[in-house]
């Protein structure tokens, strides 16, 4: 539970946070009508890259936050939390990119901050769509030693996650007691991103 310092804190924050969040989204209504309105490449370019900026801008901002509030652990089950990640995730405007899902049937019982958890994969999903809008992604379950197992997994050559995105959702996950890592297959040349959370009991 915050201290109540703590939580006037957040909610400065969180107020601010909507600001920004207002002008961050005028900001890339104006460089898409840029790039609707001109037949200028370069103009073109530019407008594109503002849009990848300020994406930019509100995912660091979206991190300052998870950062900033306390855990919220529910009890779940893997299927329950790979069914929250598809509905969540939105895929960005222009991507065509798509994701092979499980068939989880899974009743293992896990717990987490299904909000951190979820956000934190739609985040690094969408992340691999901004590099690469028509990337196919495949997510796949496994357990191993009390430990469920969610891969994020790149298409085969892909280019590798930037490594720094990489620690800093690592780092939000830690803050609810679970481990990621990033890896690369050295048979099919696949960058993987992988999830582990402890069953429960």
């Amino acid at each position: 539970m915050p201290l109540p310092a703590q939580e006037n804190m957040l909610k400065f924050v969180r107020r601010h946070a909507h600001d920004v969040r207002n002008h961050c989204s005028g900001i890339d209504l104006d460089a898409t009508l840029l790039a609707e309105l001109s037949e200028d490449p370069e103009i073109m370019a530019i407008a594109t890259r503002l849009k990848k900026q300020v994406a930019r801008i509100e995912l660091d901002l979206k991190l300052l936050l998870l950062k900033m509030e306390e855990p919220r652990p529910v009890t779940i089950t893997v299927g329950d939390l790979i069914q929250l990640w598809r509905m969540k995730l939105q895929p960005v405007p222009g991507a065509r990119g798509s994701v092979n899902w499980p068939e989880v049937n899974a009743a293992t019982p896990i717990t987490l901050d299904t909000r951190l958890t979820v956000q934190a994969l739609c985040d690094l999903a969408l992340r691999a769509w901004d590099g690469d809008p028509s990337a196919s992604l495949e997510v796949m379950v496994r357990s191993e030693a009390g430990r469920v197992l969610l891969d994020l997994i790149h298409p085969p050559g892909g280019p590798q996650p930037a490594a720094t995105f990489v620690e800093e959702m690592a780092a939000v996950l830690a803050l609810g007691g679970l481990d990621m890592n990033l890896t690369l297959d050295p048979g099919s040349r696949q960058w993987i991103i992988t999830l582990a959370i402890p069953i429960n009991g």
